[in-house]
Formats: structure tokens, C-alpha cells, sequence
């Protein structure tokens, strides 16, 4: 019911954002052509990271998507979750946006659904086949710093329909992780001081070949439990993880 649509990165300058991620990982973000210069989105397959400019650096949201909304409603008061509706306007169409209130110290995704123009609403985000140079092909992930995993992992299984469990903690990270149906990505959860969005992830194909391009573009990356992550100085608040 509820799958992987995007997160959004908030840049201080747009053009150096795109210049430093197609040097850096070979992703380039598209202009959108309704304000050019202030917003663009790196189309992944079904997913995509969402570059605007503005004030503040950094993962500022993340969202998952829905095409029933009455079916998601019913699903978050079977669930018992407080939730609030409005229509958002964005640069370039309007959302349907639900707001779901949390527990306290946990980053919450907004549940969105294009709605105009309609055209693109019905297919939306597009397809992409093809994997970019680094060999990200969508977005199937999130890493979230929370307040509490035992307060954290069961909000998200009652969100995303599974049923609360006790969170199983991996000893020699201290993180959990909560499975996503579609498109059969994973919330990786740490606890923290500063509840935020750490990073996002991408899936690539072969994740040594993923290495090899990023060695060769002298890009920073670290190996962590099976995948790569990677960081860019000019670009703060981006942490980018690719796993196979």
C-alpha cells in the first residue's frame, strides 16, 4: 500500500548541488522547467531525490507514496495512527499530503500522491530502466537517527502494516531495521541525540563495480554491513548508500 517515493535534499546553491553530483557519482539531476533555477530531482526507476535551494542544508524529508487514499486512511485508523490531510502546491503540480504524528523523536515520512497535472499524476514517479554511471538505479531506502528504537520500530511496522514487534537490535551496530515491501528496500534505525534523516539508498547491480567508479572519482566512501556510503564535503547533510 505504501512504497518508496522520494526524499528532498535542501542545497545553499542548486548549481554547484548538480555539478558536484554528476562529478562525484555520476547523478544528474534534472531541472524542473517551472523554476529552473531553485529546484531539480534525480529521477531514479519509480523513485527520486528531490535538489531544491533554499534555506538550510541537507535531508529535510522523505516520503512514501500511495495511489487509495481512502484505503490508506482506512488502513491508519485501523492502526490507530493520528493523521492530518492537505492538498500541497509545489513548483511545478499538487500532492495529496497526510501528515502522521509520531511518537516523540522519530523523523516521520509524509504520504504523498501526485494529483496534478493529471497527465503526470498517473504515472507518477516515472519509470527509469536505465542504472546512472554509478550504478544507482532506485531508491530503496532510508537510514533515520531516532530517540528510541523500542518506540521507533514498532511505529513503523503499525505504519506500514506489519504487525509491533519488539525490535531485534544488531549487537555489533546497535541499529534495527524495519523491511519495506516495495520495492523491497529497508528503514535502518540508530538511536541518537538529534532525530533526523541520516541518509538515503540507492540500489545499484554490482557493488564492487559501484566502488571501483567512486574510487575513481575520488569520491569518500566507507564499507558498513554489506553496503558502500559515500559523502561529498560541498554537499552536507547527504549521506548516500548503495547497496546491491
Amino acid at each position: 500500500m505504501l512504497r518508496v517515493d522520494h526524499a528532498s535534499l535542501r542545497v545553499a546553491r542548486l548549481a554547484l548541488a548538480r555539478e558536484r553530483l554528476e562529478q562525484r557519482f555520476g547523478l544528474v539531476p534534472t531541472p524542473t522547467p517551472a523554476a529552473p533555477d531553485t529546484h531539480s530531482r534525480l529521477y531514479l526507476d519509480r523513485s527520486y531525490l528531490e535538489v531544491s535551494q533554499g534555506p538550510g542544508q541537507g535531508l529535510e524529508y522523505y516520503f512514501f507514496g500511495f495511489q487509495d487514499r481512502r484505503a490508506v486512511e482506512a488502513h491508519l485508523a485501523l492502526q490507530r495512527l493520528t493523521f492530518t490531510h492537505q492538498a500541497y502546491v509545489g513548483a511545478d503540480g499538487t500532492w495529496d499530503d497526510l501528515t502522521v504524528q509520531p511518537p516523540p523523536g522519530v523523523p516521520v515520512p509524509m504520504l504523498v500522491r501526485r494529483t496534478e497535472p493529471e497527465a503526470l499524476a498517473q504515472d507518477w514517479p516515472p519509470p527509469r530502466p536505465e542504472a546512472w554511471a554509478c550504478g544507482a538505479r532506485a531508491l530503496v531506502g532510508f537510514r533515520l537517527q531516532v530517540a528510541s528504537l523500542h518506540s521507533a520500530a514498532p511505529f513503523f511496522q503499525a505504519l506500514l502494516g506489519g504487525t509491533p514487534t519488539t525490535p531485534r537490535v544488531e549487537p555489533r551496530s546497535g541499529r534495527t531495521r524495519v523491511d519495506l515491501r516495495w520495492p523491497g528496500g529497508t528503514l535502518t534505525l540508530v538511536e541518537g541525540d538529534a532525530p533526523r534523516i541520516e541518509g538515503v539508498v540507492l540500489r545499484v547491480a554490482q557493488l564492487e563495480a559501484t566502488a571501483g567508479f567512486l574510487q575513481e572519482r575520488g569520491t569518500l566512501f566507507h564499507r558498513e554491513e554489506g553496503e558502500l556510503w559515500a559523502q561529498d564535503p560541498q554537499l552536507p547533510g547527504l549521506e548516500l548508500g548503495f547497496s546491491a
